[in-house]
């Protein structure tokens, strides 16, 4: 998560907190996790939030 996370401050411009979430997930996935173990098969598409 840290990279997707620094990829999209880099792109973006955005400083501050960004938290990435799946799809109606009520808790962002950790920073410390491996991104791709928590894509389903099915499609589930991410949201990021600024806080």
């Amino acid at each position: 998560m840290k990279e997707f996370i620094d990829i999209a401050v880099s792109k973006t411009g955005i400083e501050g907190l960004l938290e990435v979430y799946v799809e109606d997930a009520e808790e962002p996935l950790h920073r410390d996790l491996a991104l791709i173990e928590h894509l389903s098969i099915a499609f589930a598409p991410l949201q990021n939030a600024i806080a």
